[in-house]
């Protein structure tokens, strides 16, 4: 059937991406909010080859050259928007959605998942990010709707993609997976052909981590570059086979967490909930595809199921590619499993009048409660990093005063920290803190943004103060150092030996 971009469909889900994307981003968008990465970051696109992603280094050398390379919220943000919108479209017909009322879900479920709006927490990043996830989504498409020349362009986009992020992998795992599910469900049954669609699927999923690996290792050993060990970057291609039984164990086990801790995509109680009634509508649509493609070919029936069954592991596959620790920028592809569902509640064949409302409408009231519990996680989460980081500058400001008010005080004085990731006490405000609501990576506590890793970038941007800093090992140690006072009290800045020293906490870190 002859396709146009201008088809009803396609605009309202485009609209709605757009739509809900800034509603949900708008506090984003409208604000500089810069805290781990993002605040060591600022004028560049982050890791690159070491952590494999050569494209990302070719692109940020791109950008450099045309227009800069700066963490812009706005511009990156309406970017990024653009190009999840584009992704919406090309999805909407990978999953043959057709219900306008569906393709406005569709939209405004994938801009308001927690992998978006984890994502926007390294705004330095976020454009590259959402084109990889845009190459990925067309390159799934171009495997299912062409053949041999769309077929390895679609490879080619998907192995490139992963050079700028390898967890975008797991999309296309689950694009392929859901469009053979609605393929087998639509079709007419044919074992045979269902099998070589499920090998050319994979195959295709192979050369595009060959292809990837290929490349990455050409560029390493033309670089001199070695891959970092942070997050089995450097072991992704070592497989054996039990770990690979530990990871699929562990994709099935993330999926179970989902459904009774508040952990990762599951961000608040009411998001447990729905992941739950998600579960038991996966389970029974499951069992009742399968039941329609076994009364017409027992062969595909039984596939039907087994492609169900997958449908935890594939939304879960990034622990497959051995990651260390999954974060919810991870997880873009399980946002695709609840899309799935949208599309079979479309295809009702033979359906009963309560199996049929059950598909169309029980269906579309989770996925509206979705949206509307991560429009509100997304708004709140940056609420909360508004007046952390209001805090934040306010505690740097005032120990910069403290430290230029001394005795004797120069500008030339080198300053030593002591405990400067230990940091507590009266003055960490735990107001914002909710056990209720959180995603990673976005920081719940006051002491979550003195204490992190990019404390002293923070101190020096957003306060404008730069010392000379010393080693804190030489004078940890020492007896009159020991006996100071932690910070605030009188005592915790003093000079020693022309050094200031400034005990911010009791630990030596």
């Amino acid at each position: 059937m002859k396709r146009s971009f201008m088809e009803r469909r396609y605009l309202w889900t485009f609209a709605s991406a757009m739509f809900f994307g800034v509603i949900a981003n708008i506090g984003m968008f409208t604000n500089k909010f810069s805290f781990h990465d993002d605040m060591g970051a600022l004028f560049h696109v982050g890791a690159t080859v070491k952590s494999g992603r050569w494209l990302l280094e070719l692109l940020g050398q791109w950008s450099e050259d045309i227009w800069g390379v700066f963490s812009l919220p706005v511009c990156g943000g309406l970017l990024s928007l653009l190009l999840l919108a584009a992704s919406s479209v090309i999805i909407v017909d990978v999953l043959e959605i057709y219900s306008l009322g569906n393709c406005v879900l569709m939209g405004g479920l994938l801009v308001t998942f927690p992998a978006v709006f984890s994502v926007f927490a390294y705004m330095f990043t976020a454009p590259y990010y959402f084109l990889a996830f845009f190459m990925t989504v067309m390159g799934s498409y171009l495997i299912i709707r062409f053949r041999w020349g769309g077929y390895i362009l679609g490879i080619i986009l998907i192995g490139s993609a992963m050079g700028i992020y390898q967890a975008y992998l797991p999309v296309a795992v689950m694009i392929l997976l859901c469009a053979s599910i609605i393929k087998t469900l639509s079709e007419e049954n044919n074992p045979a052909m269902e099998f070589r669609r499920g090998v050319r699927y994979i195959m295709a999923l192979l050369f595009s981590i060959i292809l990837y690996l290929a490349v990455t290792r050409m560029v390493c050993a033309y670089t001199g570059i070695q891959l970092t060990d942070y997050q089995g970057i450097s072991s992704i291609y070592i497989l054996d086979i039990y770990s690979i039984a530990k990871r699929i164990g562990e994709a099935y086990l993330a999926w179970a967490r989902r459904l009774t801790s508040l952990a990762g995509v599951s961000c608040s109680p009411f998001a447990i909930t729905l992941y739950r009634l998600f579960t038991a509508a996966l389970i029974v649509i499951g069992i009742r595809s399968g039941w329609i493609v076994w009364k017409r070919n027992k062969y595909s029936g039984l596939l039907m199921w087994f492609m169900f069954v997958m449908i935890p592991l594939a939304a879960n596959s990034v622990y497959l590619m051995g990651a260390l620790y999954v974060e919810p920028r991870m997880l873009y592809c399980t946002a695709i499993a609840l899309l799935l569902m949208l599309s079979i509640g479309e295809k009702q064949l033979g359906a009963s009048k309560l199996y049929h409302s059950f598909c169309r409408y029980g269906i579309a009231a989770v996925m509206v409660g979705f949206i509307s519990v991560y429009l509100y996680c997304s708004n709140f989460e940056y609420f909360r990093c508004e007046f952390l980081q209001m805090q934040t500058k306010t505690y740097f400001t005032t120990l910069e005063t403290r430290i230029s008010s001394l005795e004797g005080y120069r500008e030339d004085m080198p300053v030593v920290f002591i405990g400067a990731r230990g940091i507590s006490g009266q003055l960490m405000d735990n107001s914002f803190y909710n056990k209720k609501y959180g995603v990673s990576p976005y920081i719940q506590t006051l002491n979550g943004m003195t204490n992190s890793n990019t404390w002293k970038a923070y101190m020096n941007i957003y306060c404008g103060y730069i010392p000379r800093t010393s080693d804190s090992e030489a004078y940890k140690t020492l007896p009159e150092i020991q006996d100071m006072p932690v910070y605030p009290a009188n005592g915790s800045i003093r000079i020693v030996d022309q050094v200031v020293i400034v005990k911010l906490s009791a630990e030596n870190s």
